[in-house]
Parts: C-alpha cells; sequence; structure tokens
C-alpha cells in the first residue's frame, strides 16, 4: 500500500512558488505520519509569518525546522531494546510504535537499512574465514557486499515491505478493530509476461556467458592452493597457469548440460503448456522499468568484474561460477522464448515466466495460483469492541478480509 503524502494544495494566492517549495522540502524532517496530520498547518503558518518577497525559507528557519523534525523523530522512536530487536532481529514491533514503524518501512531506504543491519552475519562470516587463510577476504567479501546492497536497493525492495508490512502492521488476535486499521486482503497475484521477461533474460545471460569466456581467457592470475604441510594449505593469488584450462573445462561442460537441459525443457513445453489450466487469480504484466533497470544494472556489474580481472585487479574467482549459472540457464531461457514467438499469440497471452520455469523444470502443469495478500485499510463501519478474532490453525498470522 503507497503511504499517503500530506495533501499540501498550490500555494496560496500571492505566495511565491519557490517560497512553497523551499517550505515544503525542508517540512521533510518531521516524520511523514507527523506531516499527514498537521504539515498542512505549519505549512499555513510559516506562509503567514513570511514576507510577500521571500523565495526561501532564513537560515534560522531551517535549523528550527530541523531541530524540531529530528527531535520529533528521535521522541517518537521506539526504546533501545525495542528498536535494536526490529532492527538486527526483525522481532515485531509492539503496537504502540507501529507508526514509528510505518514510517520506517514506507522510506526509500529501508532495503538498505534492513540488508545494513543484516551485516553482522557477513561479518561473522567473515571473521571465521581469515584463520583459513584467505589471499583477498577484502576483495571477495567487499564484492558480496556491495552486490547485496545493490540488491537490496532495486531488486527486491517491493517483496521486502511487503512482507514487513504484514509481519509489524497488522493488528494481531485481540487487538481491536477500528476503522482505516490496516488488515491482509486477499488480492489477484502479479505474475510477469513469459515473452516480455525472457526478451530481456536472453541477452542478459549470453553477456554474462561470453563476459566469463572473456575473463577465463584473459584473466592474468588467479586463486591457487598452496599446500604448507601434512592436511594444512593455503590460498594466495598467482598465475593463472593450468587453472585457465580447468575453468574453459567447466565451462564447456556447462554448456554441453545447459543444451541437454534445454532439450528436455522444450519437450516438456510442448507437451504440458497446451494443457495448463486457468488463472481467475493472476494478473500478468510486462516486465517493470524497475525489472528492466535491473537487468541492465546486474548485467553491468558483470561487465565490470570482467574487466577488473581482465586487468589484474582481482584474481579470477567470481567470472566461473557466474558464467557456469549463465551456461546453465542461457540453452534454455532460447529455445523457451523461441517456442513461444513461433506459437499462437492466443495460446500464450496468458503465459507468465512462472509457468516456463515450473513447466521446464518440474515437469507437470503448474498449479492454479493462490490469492495473494496485500495490505490494505479496514473500511465500512467496525462495531464497537470488535477485535481480531483469535488465531486458527492453518490460518495465516495475520487477520486476512475474504
Amino acid at each position: 500500500m503507497a503511504r499517503q503524502q500530506p495533501a499540501l494544495a498550490g500555494p496560496p494566492r500571492g505566495v511565491n512558488p519557490r517560497f512553497e517549495r523551499s517550505v515544503t522540502r525542508w517540512l521533510r524532517a518531521y516524520p511523514p505520519r507527523w506531516r499527514i496530520v498537521r504539515g498542512a498547518e505549519l505549512f499555513g503558518v510559516l506562509v503567514d509569518l513570511s514576507r510577500p518577497d521571500d523565495d526561501r525559507l532564513s537560515f534560522r528557519t531551517v535549523v528550527d525546522l530541523v531541530r524540531s523534525g529530528w527531535a520529533t523523530r528521535w521522541r517518537e522512536r521506539p526504546p533501545l531494546p525495542t528498536w535494536f530487536l526490529y532492527r538486527f532481529f526483525n522481532r515485531r514491533i509492539p503496537a504502540a510504535h507501529r507508526g514509528w514503524a510505518a514510517d520506517d518501512i514506507d522510506g526509500a531506504l529501508y532495503p538498505t537499512r534492513q540488508y545494513l543491519a543484516s551485516m553482522w552475519a557477513l561479518l561473522v562470516i567473515w571473521s571465521l574465514s581469515l584463520p583459513l587463510g584467505s589471499a583477498q577476504p577484502a576483495e571477495v567479501y567487499g564484492l558480496i557486499i556491495v552486490g547485496l546492497g545493490l540488491a537490496s536497493l532495486v531488486l527486491w525492495p517491493n517483496h521486502y515491505r511487503r512482507q514487513a508490512r504484514l509481519k509489524h502492521l497488522v493488528p494481531q488476535p485481540g487487538e481491536l478493530l477500528v476503522p482505516g486499521v490496516l488488515i491482509g486482503q486477499e488480492v489477484p497475484g502479479v505474475r510477469v509476461d513469459a515473452r516480455s521477461a525472457l526478451r530481456w533474460a536472453v541477452p542478459a545471460l549470453g553477456l554474462v556467458a561470453v563476459g566469463s569466456v572473456v575473463s577465463v581467457l584473459a584473466a592474468p592470475k588467479a586463486l591457487r592452493t598452496i599446500p604448507l604441510d601434512v592436511g594444512s594449505w593455503e590460498i594466495v593469488v598467482g598465475p593463472i597457469g593450468t587453472g585457465r584450462t580447468v575453468a574453459l573445462i567447466v565451462l564447456g561442460a556447462a554448456l554441453l548440460a545447459g543444451v541437454r537441459i534445454a532439450v528436455v525443457a522444450q519437450r516438456r513445453l510442448r507437451r504440458w503448456l497446451p494443457e495448463r489450466a486457468g488463472q481467475p487469480y493472476r494478473v500478468l504484466r510486462r516486465l517493470s522499468r524497475t525489472g528492466r533497470v535491473n537487468v541492465v544494472l546486474w548485467t553491468g556489474a558483470v561487465g565490470a568484474l570482467v574487466w577488473a580481472e581482465v586487468a589484474g585487479t582481482l584474481a579470477l574467482v567470481l567470472s566461473v561460477p557466474l558464467g557456469v549459472a549463465a551456461m546453465l540457464l542461457l540453452p534454455g531461457a532460447a529455445v523457451a522464448l523461441a517456442t513461444i514467438c513461433r506459437s499462437d499469440p492466443a495460446d500464450v497471452d496468458d503465459l507468465a515466466g512462472y509457468d516456463v520455469w515450473s513447466t521446464a523444470t518440474r515437469g507437470r502443469v503448474p498449479d492454479v495460483d493462490r490469492l495473494a495478500i496485500a495490505v490494505r485499510p479496514l473500511a465500512g463501519p467496525v462495531p464497537d469492541g470488535a477485535v481480531v478474532p483469535p488465531h486458527r490453525l492453518g490460518d495465516p498470522p495475520y487477520p486476512v478480509l475474504r
């Protein structure tokens, strides 16, 4: 559910639009839920105190707004133990602090905040790897941290927010129900159209596969294992040597396996897709702009990795497993796209990318999708004293409107 923004109408007659933009910008120091309730009132006060020729807030007013806004944010934060468990262990937030949690979840950087809070696990893994004699922990784990941080920003932000709203904002059994309270509601699920997804997946996988081969052919160094004593060894960076041949053999084997997988997938698609059931609880959409940006960003990140390995900045490590994954998936994706393009459009208009993946990997007709759960405000009259019903075995851990 999109957060309602404070409805600040157009500037009153005689107010400089630049002054209005200045006020709106500095009011963001206050929490969003505070601006929804009182933002228009404070906006009017600042306009009344301004002069007709003012085009921005004074420095003193800006300082007061920022100080008061951040003081409000700090004052409404949950206690430190509650915040710590919520942030680092995703413990359910108490009802008294759901307003603060709603602002946090709907914030632009919520996925990144959650990712940074979970970095303690990576740091533990990193510290445990140091006694193993890794030659370049900073490079390898640095790439992992940066990659996961990028993923948290652009790859799954809506998924993170949807799960967080269900867990932290929906009232629990026994709590009072009031109009406007958030509650789970069954809605049709959204799937990506197969043709749209594959038209972006095939070129991206092809570029990753080619980049991996280039890196293996041109990288000057790689990680090598050197035995020390009996039962001990050390990983160091050295000339690639015979590692180039081994990596090429691995990539070639992955490509052959991918071709074999593609043959099986094509046979399964031709057999089972015409027999798939209708999907009454599904809405298809083309790959979104965010999805296309994700594809471009991740393909560019692989390109940067290839460049770093070819230039010798990094040892040949990550390009090989990425290339193996691309070699395994590329033939099947290309075959699936060709099969869909040759089919009658009427037969594949309702085909989702999930259907193709499920049929090709499982070898049977995909199941009918279930209704998805979305967080919506409770509308309509609510009897006095009504509470969330007790949780029954098999029900979701939150109330759902059916």
